[in-house]
């Protein structure tokens, strides 16, 4: 059976990326919260404790890379004018 490749997935799959080489406290707290999100607006509101645990552990710049890659992932979920760049 193919795994869900739906646009939600792959959201979460790079949610998760982010957060990939943080300790594994972070990551598997930040793992929970973003499989628990109900929906894309809810996962947008994460971006903000995925930023701190990324800028405290690899430095702001970054995390304002990894969290600017998320924007073409919300792009089919949140309005246009939500989406700007850190």
């Amino acid at each position: 059976m193919e795994p869900d490749r739906s646009p939600m997935w792959l959201l979460r799959k790079e949610m998760v990326e982010v957060v990939a080489d943080c300790s594994d406290d972070v990551r598997n707290r930040m793992t929970r919260s973003i499989y628990r999100a109900g929906d894309a607006f809810d996962l947008w509101l994460l971006r903000s404790d995925l930023f701190h645990h990324v800028a405290q552990n690899k430095g702001q710049q970054e995390a304002k890379r990894r969290i600017n890659g998320l924007l073409a992932f919300f792009a089919n979920w949140l309005p246009k004018k939500q989406l700007i760049p850190l």
